[in-house]
């Protein structure tokens, strides 16, 4: 175990080099920001494997909520970082580039915020290869015209060197020969358990759990998005909607007053943000049509009144917001954009 922490610090200390580096940056050192970059591009999976190895050796769950803020710790750092140096490396590109690297920054920074109300979030977007299922990891490498053989491991480690791949380049997928019928049988059960697995989880959702579920729905979306419409429109509600449910199972206000917890915590409603330019997180129907749309756009195309209104909130909040001497360098790149 203590071989393993000290793994995982030293992940963390890349960041933290990483996060200096950033602190110090001038134009004339883009090259070597985007060397960095490239290499800091494969510390998430590292961490994970680390991190995911800690957490099983953790059978009895004595060290449960330290794994949860370290993972979270990470992820929040990682995210911010990467986010500021691609905003940093592309900022002397047309403005279009800029404004969708900005948003997609903004998804994932906007979800890792405190809100408030003190809410408690276990936000992620991406879908983790390390909680799929055997048949998950086939099916994704399948629509890749991706070997499956070999250990679950591999399989794994192929499907995420593939993903690392996609975040990176637009990269088109072999037309894929299914039995409708029979992939919608199987998402069908699959959403059916999942849904079952929710419903019957505690509240707060524990973030292993939430994160374990929510890759496997997004897995379950992507089985659909091979099946030709209408056939697959109402699993992929049905797959959009347990998203929802999923979330809000995640976010209990937290009292300053522990006695006074309820027994029954029901879920709060969003909360009402206080800033009237603060951007305002999409529902998963809303993210999964952005993203997709995002993903199959010419980089070159104009930006639309909604990139320009979209961009406009996202740097008036990045101003308000980050005023850190590490984000020091973003701000006064985004600054110039108003």
């Amino acid at each position: 175990m203590e071989k393993l922490i000290l793994q995982r610090e030293t992940v963390v200390e890349k960041l933290d080099r990483l996060n200096s580096f950033i602190d110090t940056y001038t134009g004339d050192k883009k090259n070597e920001l985007n060397a960095r970059l490239i290499k800091a591009e494969n510390w998430y999976d590292e961490f994970e494997i680390i991190q995911g190895k800690i957490e099983n050796a953790d059978k009895e769950g004595i060290n449960k909520a330290e794994n949860a803020e370290q993972r979270n710790l990470f992820e929040n750092k990682y995210f911010k970082l990467i986010g500021i140096a691609k905003a940093l490396i592309d900022s002397k590109k047309d403005l279009l580039g800029v404004l969708v690297n900005l948003k997609r920054a903004m998804i994932i920074f906007k979800e890792r915020q405190e809100s408030q109300m003190q809410m408690i979030r276990v936000p992620s977007t991406k879908m983790d290869v390390n909680r799929l299922l055997s048949d998950d990891l086939d099916f994704e490498l399948k629509r890749r015209g991706i070997p499956n053989e070999g250990t679950i491991d591999d399989k794994r480690a192929k499907l995420r060197a593939r993903m690392r791949v996609e975040r990176e380049v637009n990269v088109s997928f072999p037309k894929l020969v299914i039995d409708t019928q029979e992939q919608l049988q199987i998402c069908n059960t699959k959403l059916v358990d999942l849904e079952s697995e929710i419903v019957s989880s505690g509240q707060p959702m524990a973030q292993n759990e939430y994160k374990r579920i929510k890759s496997r729905l997004i897995h379950v979306y992507n089985r659909l998005e091979v099946v030709s419409q209408p056939d697959n429109k109402s699993l992929v509600e049905k797959c959009l909607q347990l998203l929802d449910c999923l979330d809000q199972k995640c976010q209990i206000a937290v009292p300053e007053n522990p006695a006074v917890v309820s027994e029954d915590p029901v879920p709060l409603p969003e909360p009402v943000s206080h800033e009237e330019d603060t951007p305002v997180m999409p529902s998963w129907r809303d993210q999964m049509r952005r993203f997709s749309t995002w993903e199959n756009t010419n980089d070159h195309a104009p930006p639309t009144s909604e990139d320009a209104h979209f961009s406009t909130e996202w740097i008036h909040y990045t101003q308000s917001e980050m005023q850190k001497p590490s984000h020091k360098a973003l701000v006064d790149f985004t600054s110039k954009l108003n």
